[in-house]
């Protein structure tokens, strides 16, 4: 995933934007004293980044995030004063601590690296927030304005009675809104003075005090690929699982699995789909031809030894769902092949080979998981050669999550169910937007027992697809899915059609559940948002 953002007249920090995640506020305890901090992960391990005049020891520190998960972290380093027996200023008063490996506070934030040591200039119509976690878990936002800046920190204002601080809020992070896709600034808060301006040193002075530590060397791991079936006429191709392997073990920091071959229950990445279209059309063969792929235009000239060209379009809905989180990520790959060949039935498979091969690779880079480059063909052709290699910036994020993964299920904060009050099962009755209207919906789901080690549980129902009054032309449809739960969040993804109308394509949900309703994003079929209501208990899905 990557973000943009605008640039002219907002915090000039260097590139202080991150990149991925939003750094998460936490609520830290030391004994007696207590403070605030942020986390974010750095190679393998998570950090949190407080206000050294917190700590008044070397002692452990309790770390919090507003789910009260807790960790255990140790003091790495404490910035050391500007001079010899001179007392703590607002320039160097910060500290860093490492979380306990394995825990399970939130850390999902990459840390932004900085050179040198940018002043921290603001314009003063950005809006500023600070984010406080409490020891009950409740989160509290204040707004603040800028004043001034200095040297390497920067003044700001309470904007309300309500948004003062108190000297107990030292280590609170700061949040910018940037532009339309927002955007987060890593600034902490180290003193509240008498008259209530409050102090923050900069993302880049803060990196800079830490700087050595914060580089240490990445241990990159592969990242690991379940390759699942592709699905043509609701039957899964034979060929293709073995082809994709072939394919995908080529490219170094890969490490593909077969579904099916081993009790796989830990992956990165799972990759497979569905073959929407693949209808070969024939005609005589005019053309010589060189290899198997034929140019239209090149139809005459020497008899080739195939009899006939196929034009062959095809479509195929993939899917890469990214287990960490259980987002699905859907792609329509698109490709019209033409090839010189025997008969109709090697036409087709041909070209299924080829639109599997290309279209993995595509779906996967699309879902970040790969870069690709792009060059011209040494012949001197106009074709182009894609080389595609691991996303470093993906392998990275995997690498500190698997790093996290590789404990025991009670430190990694596993639940057995979903949080009381909020039981997923039963049936759910909405509409979702498409570009075709708002089209009703029943999904009817069922949990199994259990959790993975990340607290998700297994879940499994019915999409039934219907019109509404409003948009009567919408054909009806139902099709099998599955998905995770936890702590109110619910992704779902399609699996098997039950009823097909012609020209269809499965979606997939990602939502949460508020009390009776649950409401979110719809993946895929140029669809948008949806919002269901419960209508029963539980009940076994399918009809």
């Amino acid at each position: 995933m990557s973000f943009h953002y605008r640039c002219a007249h907002l915090l000039i920090l260097g590139a202080w934007v991150a990149q991925w995640a939003v750094a998460e506020p936490v609520y830290l305890r030391q004994g007696d004293e207590v403070g605030q901090g942020y986390t974010f992960r750095s190679g393998n391990a998570c950090f949190a980044i407080t206000a050294n005049h917190v700590l008044s020891s070397d002692d452990a520190v309790v770390v919090m995030d507003q789910n009260k998960n807790r960790a255990t972290a140790k003091i790495r380093k404490r910035a050391q004063y500007l001079a010899a027996g001179a007392e703590q200023t607002t320039e160097d008063d910060a500290a860093i601590l490492e979380l306990a490996p394995g825990s399970s506070v939130a850390c999902t934030a990459r840390w932004s690296r900085q050179e040198g040591k940018a002043r921290a200039d603001v314009d003063p119509s950005t809006p500023v927030r600070a984010l406080r976690v409490f020891e009950n878990g409740s989160v509290r936002q204040q707004r603040l304005l800028f004043r001034e800046t200095r040297d390497h920190a920067m003044v700001l204002v309470p904007y309300g009675k309500t948004d003062e601080f108190q000297k107990g809020d030292s280590g609170t992070f700061l949040v910018a809104d940037v532009g339309p896709s927002g955007g987060y600034l890593y600034a902490m808060i180290t003193a509240v003075e008498s008259d209530g301006n409050v102090i923050a040193l900069s993302h880049a002075w803060i990196d800079s005090l830490f700087h050595e530590l914060l580089t240490e060397q990445i241990k990159l791991q592969p990242l690991s690929i379940l390759v699942n079936p592709i699905l043509f006429n609701n039957r899964p191709i034979a060929a293709a699982p073995a082809v994709l392997f072939e394919e995908l073990r080529r490219i170094s920091g890969l490490d593909p699995t077969l579904a099916g071959a081993t009790s796989v229950t830990q992956y990165d990445f799972a990759v497979g789909g569905q073959v929407l279209s693949a209808q070969p059309t024939l005609q005589r063969n005019n053309c010589e031809r060189s290899g198997t792929q034929i140019k239209l235009f090149c139809l005459f000239g020497n008899q080739p030894t195939a009899p006939y060209v196929a034009s062959v379009p095809v479509r195929v809905d993939f899917r890469v769902t990214r287990q960490a989180d259980g987002r699905v990520m859907p792609y329509l790959f698109e490709a019209n092949y033409n090839l010189a060949v025997q008969q109709q039935q090697e036409a087709q498979d041909e070209a299924l080979m080829l639109a599997i091969q290309e279209g993995t690779l595509e779906a996967l880079h699309f879902a970040g998981v790969l870069d690709a480059e792009t060059a011209s063909k040494v012949n001197g052709s106009k074709e182009k050669q894609v080389t595609y290699r691991v996303n470093q910036q993906t392998q990275e994020a995997m690498t500190g999550i698997n790093s996290r993964r590789a404990i025991s299920p009670e430190l990694s904060g596993a639940t057995s169910s979903p949080a009381p009050g909020q039981n997923i099962d039963g049936n759910w009755r909405g509409a979702y937007s498409c570009a075709i209207g708002k089209v009703g919906l029943e999904l009817t789901l069922a949990s199994a027992p259990g959790a993975d080690s990340a607290g998700r549980v297994p879940i499994s129902g019915v999409f039934r697809f219907f019109p509404l009054p409003e948009n009567p032309g919408v054909s009806a449809g139902r099709y099998e899915v599955s998905g995770t739960y936890a702590a109110g969040s619910v992704v779902v993804a399609g699996q098997r059609w039950i009823a097909q109308p012609r020209g269809y394509v499965m979606v997939g949900l990602n939502g949460r559940i508020d009390g009776i309703g649950m409401a979110g994003a719809v993946i895929g079929g140029g669809c948008s948002r949806f919002e269901l209501h419960r209508q029963s208990a539980a009940q076994t899905p399918g009809r």
